[in-house]
């Protein structure tokens, strides 16, 4: 009986560390690492190349992002353990700049803001989706009335570049 309870109990301690180490909240964004062939999901086209890669002792997901017609940004990501959010800042070659917030829920990474637009809003949402096939799916919606409609800026499939 004795051996059956050390062994349950070693048994528990090892799930509860793996459990601890599954849940790390800089880990949870790293189904995004790798280098990517992106497609776009309607019409599996390629669309860009990105290569995202984990820096500062994986404290931080460095994302650079390119399209075969000279298009280029780069985001950079970490978890905020303050505010126990995600955060994203995006930059690219024509200006644009996002500053993104969000959380992991239900194993995807969902980040948004609300971001002045004239003398209105946009809200932009951004959910990254890992499958089970090893590709990740990435959806940019924006709203122009305060969350009532959603409409789809990107819909892309990220495939391992190794398959290609």
């Amino acid at each position: 009986m004795k051996k059956y309870l050390i062994l349950s109990l070693g048994l528990l301690s090892a799930g509860l560390a793996a459990a601890q180490a599954e849940v790390d909240p800089y880990r949870q964004f790293d189904f995004w690492i790798g280098e990517w062939n992106v497609y776009d999901s309607s019409a599996d086209t390629l669309v860009g190349i990105s290569k995202i890669e984990p820096i500062i002792d994986g404290k931080g997901i460095l994302e650079n992002y390119h399209t075969p017609a000279g298009y280029k940004g780069k985001s950079l990501n970490t978890y905020n353990a303050q505010t126990q959010e995600w955060e994203q800042y995006w930059i690219d070659n024509v200006g644009t700049i996002l500053n993104l917030k969000g959380k992991h829920e239900d194993g995807n990474i969902i980040m948004g803001n609300r971001t002045p637009s004239g003398d209105t809003f946009v809200l932009n949402k951004i959910t990254w989706t890992p499958l089970e096939n090893g590709y990740v799916t990435q959806v940019w919606e924006v709203s122009q009335d305060e969350g009532k409609n959603w409409s789809k800026v990107f819909d892309g499939t990220y495939k391992p570049k190794t398959e290609e």
